[in-house]
């Protein structure tokens, strides 16, 4: 009987995915989830409420937040500078985690066109705070 050798296993993004996946947690670093929300048009407490509700889910389940008022903060530019930086973040990230009605913000779309184009996982709210990356898939 003939075993398989690495090198002629199937190396899909899923497997390479896990894979980095297993390597981060084996050198002391948390996953980096990105958060995305609407902001135009609401109130920046609520905005600000809804993001600590996001990354408190993120943080007890060992994922290391980045929220889009983070990466701006003091930095200049207007609306397109501001999610082309949000952009750059969410590269930089494992997994994204959609705000309440992201699906009516247009830069919450283009987030997660993003993250669905990078094969980054895609979570719901922190209300859900499951994968959800089928749903998304046939909705595209």
């Amino acid at each position: 009987m003939e075993t398989a050798s690495p090198r002629s296993e199937s190396w899909n993004s899923e497997r390479i995915h896990h894979t980095l996946h297993y390597i981060m947690r084996n050198i002391n670093e948390r996953p980096r989830v990105y958060i995305s929300l609407p902001m135009a048009g609401r109130d920046e407490k609520e905005i600000m409420e809804e993001i600590r509700l996001m990354r408190q889910a993120a943080e007890e389940r060992g994922w290391e937040p980045v929220d889009p008022v983070e990466v701006n903060q003091g930095l200049p530019g207007g609306y397109p500078e501001k999610l082309g930086r949000d952009i750059a973040a969410l590269l930089r990230c494992d997994a994204i985690m959609m705000g309440s009605q992201w699906e009516r913000s247009a830069g919450c779309r283009l987030e997660m066109r993003a993250a669905t184009i990078y094969k980054i996982e895609i979570y719901g709210s922190c209300h859900e705070f499951k994968n959800f990356q089928r749903m998304i898939q046939e909705a595209w």
